[in-house]
Formats: C-alpha cells, sequence, structure tokens
C-alpha cells in the first residue's frame, strides 16, 4: 500500500511544519503528543485545547483541515520516556483517496522499515521515505530504537515525529516515529500495541484493520477483484446527520442476525450518496473490501430492463473472488455467494434495487458482512426478513441552505441570502434539485447572479425541464419511476396533480379515478413507489412531484374538457362531504344545495366530532377550492363550497379567513345565483360584525335582505331586520375607540328605514312576532315553532334547540345565521 495514502503532515495554525501523522480511517489521525503540543504552543502538563493543521499531501484534496484531540486521545509522555501519542479528529471529511493504515503489532528485531516524514527545511510537497533496521526495545519506556547509520538515503529527523513506521513494502504500519537523534543517525518509534492498549480509538482501528483468522486458510478467497468498487465519497456531502447516526447505532446494535439496512424514497433524494458516505465512514469496520452494484431498477430508456438476480450473483462473486463463474444455476450461485458475505467482513451496497425477489438471493444469512440496499420502492419484504429500513425524506430549509452554500461557496451565497433562500424553496428542499442549480451558480458566477436564476425559476412555466445539468435531471429521475407504473396507477397519479397543494384523502383521491373501488389498490402502489408520501391515512405528493403529475396528465389525457370533468368530480366530492359535515352540525338549518353526483365514498360525519374533525383536517384543501373552480371554470362551486362551511368557520373563530372567502364567494355568485348571494351577504354580515366592522355588517346584512326579500323568503328578510336591528343597538352602545368610527347620523337614517320594512314584514307574518329570532330558509306558522324545509319536520325555535341540546350555545343571538 502506497504511503501516500495513509500519511499526513501536521502543521499549526500558521502552516509551520510540526511534524507527521497516521490516518486510522473515521476522520481519525494518530501522531505524536509532542508534535500536538508544538503545534499549539503548549507545555507538557497543559490541555491539548485548540486546532492544528492537517494535510493529506498525497491526495488529490491536500488543502489543510483543521483538527483537534479526540475525546480519550491523548497520551503524552511520562517521567519515564513513555507514551507520546495523540488521536485527532478531522473537522471536516478526510479526502475520498485517503485509506486507513493497515495497523498490525508484530514487529521484529533486525528487521528493515520505512518511516516517512516532512522535514521542515525540504520545500518537498509529499515527504520523504527514510529507511532504518530496527534495533530492539529499549528497556522500562516501551519504545523501540531504530539505526539509520548504515542507510545511504535521508536520515529521520525532525519533521518524521509522529510519522508511520512499516514494513520494507509499507504492507502494515506497527508504529509512529517519537524521537530522532540526527547526528548520531539514531530515532526511537511508540508502536502500536502500547498504544491500543492505552487509547481506545486506536484500539478500534486496530480491530477494523486485523485480517480474519479463517482467511489465511482460504486460498481461493485470496486476489480480491477491482469491479465495482464503492465510489469516492462527495467532499460537499450535507445534511443526513440524524439518519446517519441512527443506521450507526442500529448496526452496532446488532450482535446476532445479518446486517441489513434499506433506505428508500423518491427520486433525487440523495438516498445513493448516503449510502457511500455511511460505506466510507465504517470502512474500517469492513477490512475485507467495500463495493457498490448498481441493480439498475431506474435508469433511463424505454428498452433497458433491470440487472437479474443471476447476473448481479456473477458481478458479485467475480468483484470478491477475483475468478469469473460459469454457472447458470441461481441458487447454487446464491449459497456461494452467502458463503463469501459469512467468511469475509465486507460492506456492499445493492444500489437502486427494482424488487425484493431481485435481491432475495444477494442477502446475508449470517452476521459478518453489513449490506445497504436503495430503492425508490418500499422493499417491505425486507422488514419481514429481518432487516431495517429507513424512509428518506426531503431535506428541511437550513440544511439546503448549507448545501447551496456547500457546493457554490460561502462567498457566493453571501451575496444574496434571500435569494439563496428560494431558490431552495422553489428546488422542493430536494437535493438533487439544489445541487443542479447550485451548480449552475457556481459555474457562472458574476454574470448570473443568484437573484436572477431565482426569479427564472419563479417564472418559469416547465421548471422541471429547468432542473437539469447533465445527465442529472430531476425530470429523467420522475420518468423512470413513472413509467414503472401500470395504467391505473399512471391515471391516479395524474389525476392527482390536479388536487390543490396539500394533504389528500383516501376517499379525494378514489374521486378523481375512473374506477374509484381500485383506487386503494393504486394508491397504495403509488407510496410503495415513493411518487406519494402516506401520512397516517392520507395522502403527500412533493410539490416537484405534482408538477411532474400535471405534465403527465397533459401529455397522457390531452384535451382541457376531459381535465375539467376530472376537477369537476373533485369539487363535487368536496361539496358532498361539506354538505353532509354541515347537516351534522346543524341539522335544523341546512344548507340549501346537493352535489350534482352520487358519492359513495363520502367520509363519515354522522357524529358531531367526525364532523368537526372532518371540517378542521380539510380546511385548507377546502378554502383552495376556490382557485380550481377558478381555474378550470367550474364557478358554481366558488360560492357553493364556501356557503357549506361557513358554520364550521363561525364555529373556528377565524374571521379573517372566513371574510375572504365569502368575499370571494359572493364575487363569483354575484349576477348567477341570487339565493348565494342573499346566503353569503348573511354569512359576510356576521362575520364583519365580529371583525368589529360595523359599517360594512350593516351592508351586508341589507344587501342579504333585498336578495331574500326579492326572492319572497320574508322569514329570512326578517331574520336580516332583526339582526341590523340588534347591530344597531349595540353600536349605538358601544364605547368609542381610536380607529373605530359610528357614523351615527347614517345609522339613524337606515334604522328608520329598517324599523319601517319590519313593521311592514311583520303585519304580513303574525307568527313573527313570537320569536325574537327568526332563522332564515325556514317559514313561521301561526302557532307553531319555526319549521325547516323540505321535510315538513317541527322543531323548536332556535332559542329552545340551544337549551335542549340539540344545538350549540353559537347558535344564540350572536351566532352566525342565514349562512344558506
Amino acid at each position: 500500500m502506497s504511503f501516500k495514502r495513509w500519511s499526513v503532515r501536521v502543521s499549526d495554525p500558521a502552516g509551520t511544519i510540526c511534524g507527521a501523522g497516521v490516518y486510522l480511517g473515521r476522520d481519525l489521525v494518530l501522531t505524536c503528543a509532542h508534535v500536538v503540543a508544538d503545534a499549539l504552543r503548549i507545555g507538557p502538563g497543559d490541555a491539548p485545547d485548540g486546532r492544528v493543521s492537517v494535510e493529506f499531501l498525497g491526495t488529490a484534496a491536500p488543502a489543510p483541515i483543521a483538527a483537534t484531540v479526540a475525546e480519550g486521545g491523548w497520551w503524552p509522555v511520562g517521567e519515564r520516556q513513555e507514551g507520546d501519542a495523540a488521536v485527532l479528529r478531522l473537522m471536516a471529511p478526510a479526502p475520498a483517496e485517503a485509506a486507513p493504515a493497515p495497523l498490525t503489532t508484530d514487529w521484529r528485531r533486525g528487521d528493515t522499515v520505512w518511516a516517512y516524514g516532512y522535514p521542515r527545511h525540504r520545500d518537498l510537497s509529499a515527504g520523504v521515505h527514510a529507511s532504518a533496521t530496527v534495533t530492539g526495545e529499549t528497556m522500562g519506556t516501551g519504545w523501540v530504537q531504530l539505526n539509520d547509520r548504515h542507510s545511504s538515503g535521508v536520515e529521520i529527523q525532525q519533521g518524521f515525529s509522529g510519522g508511520g513506521v512499516s514494513d520494507a513494502d509499507g504492507g502494515k504500519v506497527f508504529g509512529i516515529v517519537v524521537l530522532a537523534l540526527q547526528a548520531e543517525r539514531m530515532s526511537w518509534l511508540l508502536p502500536v500495541g502500547p498504544v491500543a492498549e492505552r487509547l481506545p480509538l486506536v484500539r478500534e482501528a486496530l480491530t477494523a484493520a486485523a485480517i480474519p483468522r479463517q482467511r489465511a486458510a482460504e486460498a481461493e478467497l485470496d486476489g480480491l477483484g477491482t469491479s465495482y468498487e464503492l465510489p469516492p465519497d462527495i467532499r460537499d456531502f450535507t445534511g443526513r446527520a440524524r439518519e446517519i447516526a441512527e443506521l450507526i447505532e442500529q448496526i452496532e446494535e446488532n450482535t446476532v442476525g445479518p446486517a441489513v439496512h434499506s433506505i428508500a424514497g423518491m427520486g433525487g433524494l440523495g438516498k445513493t450518496k448516503l449510502a457511500v458516505h455511511l460505506a466510507h465512514k465504517l470502512a474500517p469496520d469492513y477490512p475485507d473490501g467495500q463495493f457498490l452494484l448498481d441493480l439498475e431498477a431506474h435508469k433511463a430508456g424505454a428498452e433497458h430492463r433491470p440487472l437479474t438476480t443471476g447476473h448481479a450473483l456473477l458481478a458479485l462473486l467475480q468483484a470478491t473472488l477475483g475468478k469469473p463463474q460459469h454457472l447458470s444455476d441461481t441458487a447454487r450461485l446464491g449459497r456461494m455467494w452467502r458463503d463469501v458475505l459469512r467468511r469475509r467482513r465486507m460492506i456492499v451496497v445493492l444500489d437502486n434495487a427494482a424488487s425484493y425477489e431481485q435481491i432475495a438471493e444477494l442477502l446475508p444469512e449470517h452476521p459478518g458482512s453489513l449490506v445497504l440496499v436503495t430503492s425508490r420502492r418500499r422493499l417491505d419484504e425486507l422488514g419481514v426478513e429481518g432487516a431495517v429500513p429507513m424512509a428518506l425524506e426531503e431535506f428541511d430549509e437550513e440544511t439546503s441552505l448549507r448545501l447551496f452554500t456547500a457546493i457554490v461557496g460561502e462567498r457566493r451565497a453571501a451575496t444574496d441570502p434571500e435569494a439563496v433562500r428560494d431558490i431552495v424553496r422553489l428546488c422542493g428542499f430536494l437535493p438533487l434539485a439544489i445541487r443542479v442549480k447550485a451548480s449552475l451558480a457556481a459555474g457562472r458566477q458574476r454574470r448570473y447572479p443568484l437573484a436572477r436564476i431565482r426569479d427564472e425559476m419563479a417564472k418559469e412555466t416547465d421548471r422541471l425541464r429547468g432542473l437539469r445539468a447533465g445527465h442529472l435531471s430531476i425530470h429523467a429521475a420522475f420518468s423512470t419511476s413513472y413509467a414503472h407504473l401500470g395504467p391505473r396507477e399512471q391515471e391516479l397519479f395524474r389525476r392527482l396533480g390536479i388536487h390543490p397543494p396539500g394533504s389528500v384523502s383516501m376517499e379525494a383521491a378514489a374521486a378523481l379515478a375512473d374506477d374509484p373501488e381500485a383506487a386503494q389498490d393504486a394508491t397504495d402502489v403509488l407510496v410503495t413507489e415513493s411518487l406519494v408520501d402516506d401520512e397516517g391515512g392520507r395522502l403527500k405528493m412533493h410539490d416537484l412531484l405534482r408538477e411532474f403529475a400535471r405534465e403527465r396528465l397533459a401529455a397522457d389525457e390531452p384535451g382541457w374538457a376531459r381535465h375539467r370533468e376530472v376537477a369537476g368530480r373533485l369539487l363535487d366530492f368536496y361539496l358532498a362531504a361539506a354538505l353532509a359535515a354541515q347537516r351534522t352540525l346543524v341539522p335544523a338549518r341546512p344548507v340549501r344545495d346537493r352535489a350534482d353526483r352520487e358519492h359513495t365514498g363520502l367520509p363519515e360525519v354522522a357524529e358531531r366530532k367526525a364532523a368537526l374533525a372532518w371540517f378542521q383536517v380539510e380546511r385548507e384543501n377546502l378554502l383552495r377550492c376556490a382557485g380550481l373552480a377558478e381555474e378550470f371554470g367550474l364557478v358554481s362551486y366558488g360560492w357553493r363550497i364556501p356557503r357549506a362551511i361557513g358554520h364550521f368557520l363561525s364555529l373556528a373563530s377565524e374571521t379573517d379567513v372566513a371574510i375572504k372567502a365569502y368575499e370571494a364567494g359572493l364575487t363569483a355568485a354575484r349576477g348567477r345565483d341570487p339565493r348565494a348571494e342573499a346566503d353569503l351577504n348573511a354569512l359576510l354580515g356576521e362575520a364583519y360584525r365580529v371583525a368589529g366592522q360595523q359599517d360594512a355588517a350593516l351592508d351586508a346584512l341589507r344587501a342579504a335582505r333585498d336578495h331574500y326579500a326579492r326572492a319572497g323568503d320574508r322569514t329570512a328578510a326578517a331574520d336580516m331586520l332583526t339582526r341590523i336591528r340588534d347591530e344597531l343597538r349595540a353600536g349605538a352602545g358601544r364605547v368609542h375607540r381610536p380607529g373605530r368610527r359610528v357614523r351615527e347620523g347614517r345609522g339613524r337614517v337606515h334604522a328608520r328605514d329598517d324599523l319601517a320594512v319590519a313593521r311592514r314584514v311583520r303585519s304580513r307574518s303574525p307568527a313573527s312576532h313570537q320569536r325574537g329570532l327568526v332563522l332564515p330558509g325556514h317559514r313561521l306558522h301561526p302557532g307553531r315553532s319555526a319549521v325547516p324545509q323540505p321535510d315538513g319536520s317541527h322543531p323548536p325555535a332556535a332559542e329552545q334547540l340551544v337549551r335542549r341540546g340539540h344545538l350549540p350555545a353559537e347558535h344564540g343571538r350572536g351566532a352566525l345565521r342565514g349562512g344558506r
């Protein structure tokens, strides 16, 4: 093994060379305690607080990395000249090419060994070798003396301290240089054995580097192939700290069964990058190799097919055994592969799996090796077999910002932080989308301001097409997933794009399908394929996937009239469900409306608690239906749905939301449906009253009165008069406050007109004198309470309903009334 892959140079923060070190893997470096003390300018008894600089000069990424002394990694020189070791923890990932040193405790007197160091006076970017002979152990210290007196090359000197000492071919590192007497060409090393006994982190690294005993007796397993090696880790890997910690904890806790972990999620989440990063992090614990095999489940191209199990087994056996296999018996190949997994400690990433059936023969049956499976499908069968599944999600906003900044650089991101925040939001916090846009920003610099990228994304009619950089394409990732669906699943996926953003109930999803009975099975497939998420029985689609679904709808179901018909089904479903829930909440005052279609899959809202819960969960969807109705020219739902949810909005005390919804509904209904205008004005009047807008409340109630009167609904008109009278009385008694003006002169004029109309209405309806409150939509008969239409039943008036518990107290005089 090359010294360059595990040897490092240690300097102080100013760049002065203080010594060398040995990379242990897992972002840990072994060096001398006195090298760290020199770099920190501290004495022998001082605590090693502060940072030193570590350089991997033999890699393609030699930039200095800050490091600190790891917890439990400090062993300074003692009084008897023993010790002198320190373990540093890097504050950034080690370069991808860096490899852990092959530690061993074996050494023999008389052997010729090599050391690698960085003399301070030599201007050499990659350091130098020095050879010496092992003389023997120095009594009482644990140090081992070296003699390079007979060497004709460079002598071990200052700058070699902390550097690794290995056997002649560099295959095993058994110590670090701790002292050099240049004049006598004598030096000393501290063997790995004593360091491992004293420092647990070195002991763990030594255990990871040990070759299993059984390996020596298995000649057929020698000579590992190089095919399907693990790709290098990425420099700017960001986020997933929680997921990584969770995976490592699960792996470490498993001591009895095979270690299989699956990572599932939609395309573009970075499943492969997470698996590769984890494999690199755990590589020291699996010294027999790390491999990645792409099973090609979602490779682009209509003619492409995933790898067969047999082909995958042949590839893995050749990669690990170094020998081609000439067998067609998949079962036998599977047994051979499981024997390899049992006898070695390896990490195998099975990337882009198509199904459980594809990988069943590739999984271990015994502890030893670690297998990581990535797939867009949720392979539930793996959980049944004892594997540990993980469902990956998109980044949160802060992690998205860190990823964008890591790619473009802090200076570039700082030029317009708000634009950066907008860009990652427009990317839907999807890692692949962020990488694409950040790469664009990093490559174009000054002539392409971040605000321009943001503005272009916001204006794009086809945002997905813009999320492309070379072979990286969000659109391609989604297309391959879509191609794996059957006709019914594709239909439901496309139509879910019509639904307003937000969660979707199973009943609403079924309303979109041509065959509602088959919608549940189609939904299960979409969840399995990670095209929608199941959040407690409700479906959630990523914003970019929703955009892709609408694109597929336009391509696969062309025709605006067809799209309008599907949108109409959805709106009618929400109207039917809202009307049913409203009837449960206010059985004596049902809204005069009914859905245009028969819906067999309505939610269960027959009880008050269930009705309120349904309204609360569907609140955002119901409010967003107005936009959907406008988009597809289904204007009647623009006023019918707000009217149907009026009572719920009053109960929820969301006055501002209610006013906005009623105003939009009234605009849609004006000139089209006089009854709806009346009902929405009545709802607006009460909402304005609650908001303290008296003039607006009076205007709305008068408009409602006029509409009811023209429609011949004298009962509802009288109810509006009662509310107008109550509001005028309340206004007269209100204490004037800044910001609220009560125009008393105008109020007196309207009051006289209202009272005159009230007298005329009451003179024609004797029963109206019996109650101070009349429910709109009911007619009154002499000697009877209010009678709802059209069923002809005779419930008591509203006050009696409240007293008897049939209606909630909010149906008293101050409650929202007339919203029908």
